[in-house]
């Protein structure tokens, strides 16, 4: 099966996220083709994790996967360091991947509801330890 080849302008939507300590995180959606994370400095350890999890998913995205099952398997991720406390519901996040999945369902929402994007919470358990 021949992929489709991407055309020559893809358009697209550019979002800058704010982090408590990995700096902020700019997250360049095209869909269907491809996203771009740069986050940190250069060649920094937090801006070359968002470069890999980017081509991944931009490799998935070129060869069918729904941008739905990204979101699904990114949305609440936790870590130590989520959002910088105080923002409101919509502008906080648990972890970095889950502000990406966030970022790929606002990209999504205009194709979905006319530009509401609803992002709720999975059964997702699997980063909670148990005791």
């Amino acid at each position: 099966m021949e992929k489709p080849k991407r055309p020559s302008v893809v358009p697209g939507m550019t979002k800058k996220v704010e982090t408590s300590q990995c700096g902020p995180l700019l997250v360049i959606v095209n869909l269907p083709w491809e996203i771009f994370c740069r986050m940190g400095n250069p060649g920094g350890c937090q801006n070359s994790w968002g470069e890999a999890l980017a081509r991944s998913i931009s490799v998935g995205l070129r060869n069918g996967v729904p941008v739905e099952e990204y979101i699904e398997q990114l949305k609440d991720i936790k870590c130590s360091c989520p959002s910088p406390k105080g923002l409101p519901a919509p502008h906080s996040f648990l972890s970095c991947p889950d502000s990406i999945a966030r970022v790929l369902l606002e990209a999504l929402a205009p194709k979905n509801n006319g530009g509401e994007a609803e992002y709720g919470t999975s059964n997702n358990k699997s980063n909670e330890t148990t005791a």
